[in-house]
């Protein structure tokens, strides 16, 4: 009888533990995604402080340049400044891949956020069901195993061990 009750949860249970497992996982890809995001953030910061420091230097050089005394300094000067626009176009090539990524990682957030939604959800009616079917049977399978209980008491523990092993192989 014992049995027939728990078979009447079903697989409620185990139903219930893989989707509190799932939105656990979601859960964790979510803080990994939103992780990468503020990587990316930081990463657009510091390309755009390279490229304040790439202007920087541009206006250096360039300043420089109405001081020059031979031809050596002007290409020297000139190859410095072309430098620093390549590092600067860089650093810009930077940020613009950097924000493609984050549009595609804000993107699966949401995709996350929402299958999280849907699983909590599914969980929520899952527990209910569950505690639904609990609550009606709890009085009778609380019944039942104070009987067993009294049942067990009377016999010897040899032979209940091997009642219980029995038992135990079959399910």
């Amino acid at each position: 009888e014992i049995d027939k009750i728990l078979q009447l949860r079903g697989e409620l249970p185990l139903e219930v533990e893989n989707l509190e497992r799932e939105i656990a996982e979601l859960k964790a890809k979510s803080a990994r995604v939103s992780e990468h995001i503020e990587e990316m953030t930081r990463l657009i910061a510091e390309n755009k402080l390279n490229i304040s420091e790439c202007d920087a230097q541009i206006e250096k050089y360039k300043s420089q340049l109405d001081n020059i005394s031979n031809s050596r300094e002007y290409d020297s000067l000139n190859k410095e400044i072309e430098n620093q626009g390549l590092l600067r176009q860089i650093a810009e090539k930077h940020i613009s891949e950097a924000k493609e990524r984050i549009f595609d990682k804000k993107n699966d957030l949401e995709v996350v956020k929402e299958k999280i939604a849907v699983r909590t959800e599914d969980l929520k009616a899952k527990k209910q069901e569950l505690a639904t079917i609990v609550e009606s049977t709890s009085k009778e399978e609380e019944r039942l195993c104070a009987d067993r209980d009294a049942c067990a008491a009377k016999i010897d523990e040899r032979t209940m061990s091997a009642y219980d092993h029995i038992r135990q192989s079959c399910n």
